[in-house]
C-alpha cells in the first residue's frame, strides 16, 4: 500500500475562529464635508429645490414629529414622469433623497421640473450653473 497519501483522520483539525458578540460597526460613506454642509441645511444640500421638496413632503406624524408625507412625495415625481413604485421598499430618506436626485437630474438634462405650483425652469438651473 502507498504511504505517501495521510489517512483524513491524520489530518489537523482547524478550528473556526471564534466569533464576537461586538455590534458591527456602519461607517458612513457620505464625506465629512458634505456632513458639515448637510447639517446647517436641516439634513440637506440647502438649495431652492431641496427647500421647497421638503416643504411640500414634510408633515407631521401621529407623535407630532415631522416626517415624509410619501403621498405627497409620490405626486410629485408622478408629476415630472418619475416611477417612485421602485423606492417604495426604501426608508423615508433613501426615498426622499433618489427623488430628489432625479429631479435635479432633470433639470441638468433641460427638462423643468415641477413641485407643486413651483416650476423649476432648467435655463435657470443651467445659467446658475446647477445640474
Amino acid at each position: 500500500a502507498d504511504k505517501t497519501k495521510q489517512a483524513k483522520a491524520d489530518k489537523p483539525k482547524v478550528e473556526a475562529e471564534p466569533t464576537t458578540d461586538a455590534p458591527k460597526v456602519r461607517r458612513s460613506k457620505v464625506p465629512a464635508k458634505y456632513k458639515e454642509k448637510y447639517a446647517k441645511n436641516n439634513g440637506g444640500c440647502g438649495d431652492d429645490m431641496h427647500r421647497e421638496l421638503t416643504a411640500a413632503t414634510t408633515a407631521p406624524n401621529a407623535d407630532g414629529r415631522l416626517t415624509l408625507d410619501w403621498p405627497a412625495l409620490q405626486a410629485i415625481a408622478k408629476q415630472n414622469g418619475i416611477d417612485a413604485a421602485k423606492y417604495e421598499g426604501y426608508n423615508n430618506g433613501m426615498k426622499r433623497m433618489n427623488i430628489g436626485n432625479k429631479l435635479r437630474g432633470l433639470l441638468g438634462a433641460g427638462t423643468d421640473v415641477k413641485i407643486g405650483k413651483f416650476t423649476f425652469k432648467a435655463e435657470d438651473a443651467k445659467a446658475a450653473g446647477d445640474k
